[in-house]
């Protein structure tokens, strides 16, 4: 197996020495995201639920549509709504974390990829956790994965980069 040359991610030396800076940033970022919501860290997970439900609503029950092949809809929708929101957020936040991190930028002598990378870090958190929900709400005592769930990791593989991606924009 050929080994990846040594710059296959030339700025990873930039994080080295800030690692903890960039933890400490994204753990912030964390704790304080959902602070004022109602919901709390709860609508975090809620929210994809409920989007879910109203595109189910309206596709399934009020038009009628169905997929071929034995796909459950649900599943469908929510392996959907879940990249399609982490890549939205990775785009909007990525690129409001410059701005929202202006003070500290010109306060700090840290690589301006580390205020992206935290964003990108606490979002990537979140998608997780909704990944999680959408695990065991999707896969209750099925007890077997079919061939079409194995181009899940793939997919959200790729959906992971390119949400670092858009978050450096």
């Amino acid at each position: 197996m050929e080994r990846l040359p040594r710059d296959w991610f030339p700025e990873r030396h930039l994080f080295g020495p800030y690692r903890t800076f960039l933890y400490h940033l994204t753990l912030a970022d964390i704790k304080t995201r959902y602070r004022s919501a109602w919901m709390g860290w709860l609508w975090n997970l809620v929210q994809p639920l409920l989007l879910t439900a109203c595109y189910y609503l309206v596709f399934e029950k009020i038009l009628g549509l169905t997929l071929a092949g034995g796909w459950n809809y649900v599943v469908f929708l929510i392996l959907g709504v879940l990249p399609w929101q982490f890549l939205c957020a990775s785009l909007t936040q990525g690129s409001q974390s410059l701005e929202r991190y202006a003070s500290w930028i010109f306060s700090t002598t840290a690589p301006r990829i580390i205020f992206p990378a935290s964003t990108f870090l606490s979002l990537l958190f979140y998608f997780l956790a909704q990944l999680l929900l959408a695990w065991i709400v999707m896969f209750p005592g099925h007890g077997r994965l079919t061939g079409q769930v194995a181009w899940l990791a793939p997919g959200l593989a790729f959906a992971v980069l390119a949400g670092w991606n858009l978050c450096l924009v």
